[in-house]
């Protein structure tokens, strides 16, 4: 009976994980759909950008590209997505770091995936007057280089967003 019980647990949780989809596939998904600007970059561009940089000119911005894997981000006028990315953030295990109303009603949310003492997955929705912006890193930075990636992000209201070290 106990085995039977376990099986059927194992089978019921299996079919739902199996039915969910990450944040990374649902945002892909998005790619060539009206409405939707996706630009992906992919793991081979990273490694090409470190192949051409001149060694005597790594800088501490430079060296990020060491520790991003790969980018992903997606602009729409579609604000249903924000609901659904939020629910699939939590599916994915990401932990909410922060959510920010400013004064010209822009809303930013920041969820980061930690490995360690580091920043493994970083997601960031920017809810402003115009387009939607959602920028999803695949990464192993810290939160000093976290930091310093998101102050490169010329996005309205995202220069505001700072984290106290």
């Amino acid at each position: 009976m106990i085995k039977r019980i376990i099986f059927t647990f194992c089978l019921f949780t299996s079919m739902i994980s199996w039915g969910q989809d990450s944040v990374a596939e649902y945002l892909s998904d998005l790619s060539g759909k009206r409405g939707y600007t996706t630009i992906e970059f992919t793991p081979f561009m990273f490694d090409l950008i470190r192949d051409c940089s001149d060694q005597e000119d790594i800088s501490e911005e430079q060296d990020l590209f060491n520790n991003i894997e790969s980018m992903l981000m997606v602009t729409t006028k579609n604000r249903e997505l924000v609901p659904k990315v939020i629910s699939l953030s939590k599916s994915d295990r990401y932990q909410l770091m922060m959510d920010m109303y400013d004064e010209d009603q822009s809303h930013l949310i920041f969820y980061v995936k930690k490995k360690g003492k580091k920043v493994s997955d970083f997601l960031m929705l920017v809810d402003g007057e115009g387009d939607l912006l959602i920028l999803k890193l695949k990464c192993d930075l810290t939160m000093k280089q976290l930091k310093t990636v998101t102050r490169q992000i010329s996005v309205r209201g995202v220069n505001k967003f700072e984290i106290k070290l």
